[in-house]
């Protein structure tokens, strides 16, 4: 039976005794004892994130200043279970925050063959595509009513018409919000660009990001399950543009200022009145 890997001896006596065997000065011998201090937190955080894996794991035996075998296996489990991670053993550079890798992107540096179909219909929608474009892309071949301009578009009245629909015509405000960057989710509201570094190797850090993703992947259901839907049948677009439009600020407008009354000379009124008020008369009279 192979026998588990003991854990490294990162304690300060060990790395004092391990620097006097060393020609360094004092930068070098001080940047070393943060390099081991910084390997330590990330091993306990992998005994308290994966204490099954960390148990089988068989890590390296020596210090090291670059990150080894544990270390990998730790970026790798976080990045495959938790969230995804930029930090990478490639290069063998240390990094002291925990660098998070968005799903955020610039639609104008996508290539449209690489957009989703809810992408390349929110991209028409918001003009950033040609219409004939957008229903070319996605082999609308129906009749499509054509979109009023998304500056017409009120937000709550798309958001609350679009959430009464059914599934999964109800997610449609997600494209929206993906789009614009306004979903209140670190991984959707930032692109890749924009890698996240403010977050530091703690388990409060870690959970944290562990449960917004969580978040981000339920989005994602939802927006794939309104892909799926649109790819089975692509004329559905229309339905979405009908209710589009219904959003659009003009349609909330469409109220009569005035009330419309029929003008009638004074007498036929007061003739009415009087025909009015018999009739009731006699009904009463009817039922004593």
């Amino acid at each position: 039976m192979p026998t588990t890997a003991q854990p490294l001896d990162l304690s300060l006596g060990a790395a004092l005794k391990w620097l006097r065997t060393q020609y360094w000065g004092l930068e070098s011998s001080l940047g070393y004892l943060r390099t081991i201090h910084h390997k330590s937190v990330l091993l306990d955080l992998y005994q308290q994130c994966f204490p099954n894996e960390f148990a089988r794991s068989k890590g390296d035996l020596a210090p090291q200043i670059s990150y080894g075998t544990q270390e990998a296996e730790f970026f790798d489990l976080l990045d495959e279970q938790w969230f995804p991670l930029f930090n990478s053993i490639d290069e063998g550079e240390i990094c002291d925050v925990v660098a998070v890798r968005t799903l955020g992107f610039n639609i104008f540096e996508v290539e449209i063959g690489d957009l989703e179909v809810t992408d390349i219909l929110g991209a028409g929608l918001y003009e950033h595509l040609e219409w004939e474009t957008v229903l070319d892309q996605l082999k609308v071949t129906g009749d499509v009513l054509k979109p009023v301009e998304s500056e017409e578009i009120r937000w709550e009245v798309l958001e609350q018409t679009f959430r009464g629909s059914a599934e999964p015509l109800c997610y449609f405000p997600l494209v929206i919000q993906v789009l614009g960057r306004f979903t209140d989710n670190l991984f959707f509201d930032n692109s890749w660009e924009d890698q996240m570094e403010g977050f530091e190797w703690t388990m409060k850090d870690l959970t944290w990001l562990r449960d917004e993703f969580s978040k981000t992947k339920a989005i994602q259901e939802q927006m794939n399950q309104l892909n799926l839907w649109i790819e089975e049948d692509p004329n559905r677009v229309g339905a979405i543009v009908a209710l589009w439009n219904q959003c659009a600020s003009h349609q909330q407008l469409e109220i009569p200022l005035m009330p419309k009354v029929q003008i009638v000379p004074s007498s036929q009124l007061e003739s009415a009145l009087k025909e009015q008020y018999a009739a009731h008369r006699h009904h009463e009279l009817a039922h004593q």
